[in-house]
């Protein structure tokens, strides 16, 4: 008894206070890349430091609002209106959020996170209809070998960009054979680790499910090419943070950390996102505080004002990226 007293003492989190930490470290984050670098790029580079740990700390609202995505899809009334309204938000704020980054009213070299986000949620939306409304076998055997080929080639092309970067270009003498076979290696190891994978869970599961698995993968891949082709925030990377957070939506921790080492791949500066891990070993499940639509607001208003003040400081018109 009191052992279950002291978890409820520990849980005290909920879901409102998970999202105002993701939107403040988010405020600080996005202060410092609309501000500080403008400062940096103006005749200030002493704010190198501030700028960094800025930065830092906004790797910390991401992960929250990935989480609370999978946690809303669970609960929602209508899965349908909640991407509807990412849908729509993602429209609205992509003038502010230009404006306060490209310093431009419009342009398509980079989209806002709730772009990110409502690919994220459509992935989960057509994992669950392919559970409810079974495809043809022939259909999802064709979806499954598009999903290994896909995923494949998208993890050879990640696995290449980072051998490049962490392991060839410190120890170039590893590079024995040419850049063709060894990318055609790495493809071939990763189909066969795939396919052994859906050949597993056939014999644990059955082949229905290794079909269904097989489908959800090309629909996991296809969503993640489209969130690269359109430059949004976090692009593929965050669609894969969602899918993984959602995979493991009945440990929160662990969920949390599975988006995490997911991030990570991104870039070693995501680091400091298993920050995260702290307020949902605390998260109670409770919805909290009814912040319903602050988020879908502050979202687009804050871009504005961190424009704003960019304008008031003369800085308006730098992009950042």
């Amino acid at each position: 008894m009191g052992d279950v007293t002291l978890i409820r003492e520990w849980k005290k989190v909920s879901g409102s206070t998970l999202k105002m930490v993701g939107i403040i470290t988010m405020l600080i984050d996005h202060l410092g890349l609309a501000i500080i670098a403008r400062m940096m790029m103006t005749g200030q580079p002493q704010l190198s430091s501030v700028y960094s740990v800025m930065r830092s700390i906004g790797r910390l609202g991401f992960p929250i609002f990935c989480f609370l995505l999978v946690e809303g899809f669970d609960k929602t009334r209508s899965r349908a209106k909640y991407l509807f309204r990412l849908g729509i938000f993602a429209l609205i704020s992509e003038v502010p959020y230009d404006l306060a980054f490209s310093a431009t009213v419009l342009e398509f070299n980079h989209q806002n996170v709730y772009f990110t986000l409502f690919l994220g949620l459509l992935s989960l939306c057509a994992y669950v209809s392919i559970e409810k409304h079974e495809l043809p076998a022939l259909v999802r055997w064709v979806m499954s070998t598009v999903g290994v080929v896909v995923s494949a080639a998208w993890m050879t092309r990640l696995s290449w960009h980072l051998a490049q970067r962490y392991i060839l270009s410190n120890f170039p003498m590893l590079a024995i054979f040419g850049d063709t076979v060894s990318v055609a290696a790495i493809f071939c190891v990763i189909c066969i680790f795939i396919v052994g994978l859906l050949l597993y869970c056939r014999r644990s599961m059955g082949a229905d499910k290794m079909l269904n698995a097989g489908t959800n993968l090309a629909i996991l891949f296809l969503v993640v090419i489209l969130a690269d082709l359109l430059h949004t925030d976090y692009r593929g990377m965050g669609v894969l943070t969602i899918t993984a957070m959602y995979i493991l939506r009945n440990y929160n921790v662990l969920a949390m950390a599975g988006g995490c080492v997911v991030l990570m791949f991104k870039g070693l500066n995501e680091i400091p996102a298993f920050w995260t891990l702290i307020p949902i070993a605390m998260y109670n499940g409770k919805r909290g505080l009814k912040l319903k639509y602050f988020f879908y607001v502050f979202y687009p208003a804050h871009l504005l004002l961190l424009w704003g003040v960019a304008w008031l400081m003369g800085k308006a018109f730098i992009p950042v990226f």
